[in-house]
């Protein structure tokens, strides 16, 4: 096994036939506005972009779409397959990150304000629902790559059928050499033969193998052999994420985690020759219905966090847009995407004119001083949230990663939308906007809340359903005493609890957030007797329907 000889491949034709098939602006210009680049290059951020925030969107995209607008190419893109699609607008912006990333990762680095150089591979996973045009998402962002495979493809056919040709002249040659040298031999005079027999050897025809670059379905070990023996550079994107998610071996997740990393991967084999990928450049892209993450993690949960995959990725959890997509017009919006399908064919040529040149080494980005100055202004934001009471307190796997995840989604716009400079604050502000968001979402769904807060959704639940119906629209003065209290007695006999801890745990959590408050009975004789207030913003009565005095009770 041998790597791939790519500076067979007839270069110029398939420019042309990929160019013709794609059916866009031609290739060879470039697209990206010089004037719009100057202006985000030299324009400087407010004080309110200064800071990590999440913008209320403006439209049915939930994303922030103020931060996206000097991304002409990428965001008047995004949009239109937002308008054609009627898809999640954070599932498309995330999806079609993963799918830049595809091409850039192959010809750019970063290096991170503290002078480490990384990556422009991304890895999301996606958590959206049946019948969210999941994968007519993904047909918008991967046909630049099926067009481009196709015609390498047709065009490697083509070649290995002229290598069937030869191929039968070369065999007849051969046995022709053979025997001359068999004759050779047996008249102890074999040199001149040996050396046409060798040097004929040398030039048998060799087929070329066909090029995947992007997988839907994939096994570890095969991946890892083409990223040595075929395309060097691939884009995983798959709608089964089950399949990468739920490896009961774990076989696969670690040689991942080292993709992601770009440390080089030593594969060592017994029956078939070993080999080295240096530098291995994978992008991810799964999505998955949440009820089956849900049972996935009921599973597996501490091996897929320890695991250390989820937290090198983006997660997205979107607002489901279904039930909220009335078809208004049949029109389809291609002129922005199609500016992006030629920006990314133009990317594409770029990395297969560059797999054919060993002395190729990919451009480095950096970002701009005000960049500098705002992911480290990130960084700590995200480590102060690291603290107890923090937003990533339960989540410092995932907090380890996140500025650099910026700092990769910011040179993988960089490098589709201008590619030469450095990255503008601007960019990356907007990376920052995608990654503050994919760690919500993450929380939401991978860290458990405290017992107290399970309880307390709980209790509420039952005292709501059971009780506070009957109350929602009254006046607390025509409420009955046993209408709005509840005797705390009764409600760990018939309620959610078997125990008075769990039940206390609740109530403290219900206290605290102002949804009840805990009410004592003070009796003469006898213990106190203790109430749930179900509508605590209301004047406690002085007494209760017994005649004794009431109080409020401490809760811990």
């Amino acid at each position: 096994m041998k790597p791939y000889k790519f500076s067979k491949l007839p270069l110029a034709k398939i420019i042309k036939d990929f160019t013709a098939r794609l059916g866009v602006p031609d290739l060879e210009e470039d697209h990206s506005n010089s004037k719009t680049k100057t202006l985000v290059d030299s324009t400087s951020l407010s004080s309110k972009e200064r800071q990590p925030h999440l913008v209320t969107p403006t439209n049915f995209l939930d994303v922030d779409c103020q931060s996206f607008e000097h991304l002409n190419i990428i965001w008047g893109a995004y949009k239109e397959i937002a308008l054609n699609t009627h898809a999640p607008g954070r599932m498309i912006v995330d999806a079609g990150n993963v799918s830049l990333a595809g091409v850039v990762q192959g010809l750019y680095v970063v290096r991170s304000p503290l002078g480490s150089l990384h990556q422009l591979s991304l890895n999301v996973n996606i958590a959206a629902l049946s019948g969210e045009r999941k994968t007519t998402v993904d047909r918008y962002f991967s046909k630049v790559y099926t067009i481009l495979m196709e015609v390498i493809n047709e065009h490697i056919q083509t070649l290995n059928n002229e290598v069937d040709e030869s191929l039968e002249k070369w065999e007849l040659d051969n046995k022709i050499l053979k025997r001359a040298y068999k004759i050779a031999k047996e008249n102890d005079s074999v040199i001149e033969e040996e050396k046409a027999l060798s040097e004929h050897q040398k030039l048998k025809p060799e087929k070329l193998d066909f090029l995947t670059m992007v997988y839907d379905d994939f096994t570890i070990s095969a991946l890892l052999q083409n990223l040595y023996a075929n395309m060097p550079v691939a884009l995983i994107s798959t709608s089964e994420g089950a399949k990468v998610l739920d490896d009961s071996s774990m076989k696969s997740i670690p040689l991942l985690n080292k993709c992601w990393d770009g440390d080089a991967l030593q594969v060592s084999r017994l029956s078939r020759e070993s080999f080295w990928v240096k530098e291995p450049k994978v992008s991810i892209l799964t999505m998955i219905q949440p009820d089956l993450l849900t049972n996935i993690l009921s599973k597996r949960y501490d091996e897929l966090r320890n695991s250390g995959f989820l937290s090198r990725g983006m997660f997205c959890y979107p607002k489901s847009n279904i039930g909220r997509r009335p078809i208004v017009t049949t029109k389809k919006y291609t002129d922005k995407t199609n500016l992006l399908y030629s920006r990314l064919g133009r990317l594409s040529i770029q990395l297969l004119s560059s797999l054919s040149d060993s002395n190729f080494k990919r451009k480095e980005l950096q970002l701009d001083q005000e960049g500098e100055q705002l992911w480290i202004n990130f960084a700590n934001y995200v480590e102060s949230n690291t603290n107890p009471g923090g937003l990533y307190e339960s989540a410092t796997d995932l907090a380890s990663k996140l500025a650099e995840n910026a700092l990769r989604v910011a040179g993988v716009l960089h490098a589709v939308e201008f590619g030469e400079g450095d990255i503008s604050a601007k960019t990356l502000n907007t990376a920052i906007q995608i990654c503050i968001q994919s760690s919500k979402d993450f929380v939401e769904f991978f860290v458990p809340p405290p017992q107290d807060v399970v309880y307390g959704q709980k209790l509420q639940k039952y005292l709501h359903n059971n009780f506070g119906v009957y109350l929602v629209g009254r006046n607390f003065d025509e409420m009955h005493f046993d209408e709005r209290f509840m005797r705390q007695n009764k409600v760990l006999q018939c309620g959610p609890f078997t125990n008075a801890e769990g039940l206390n745990q609740a109530l403290g959590y219900l206290s605290r957030q102002g949804i009840v408050a805990v009410v004592e009975e003070i009796k003469v004789k006898g213990k106190n007797a203790f109430y749930i207030d179900l509508v605590p913003q209301s004047p406690l009565p002085l007494y209760s329907s017994n005649g004794y005095p009431l109080r409020y009770a401490c809760i811990n």
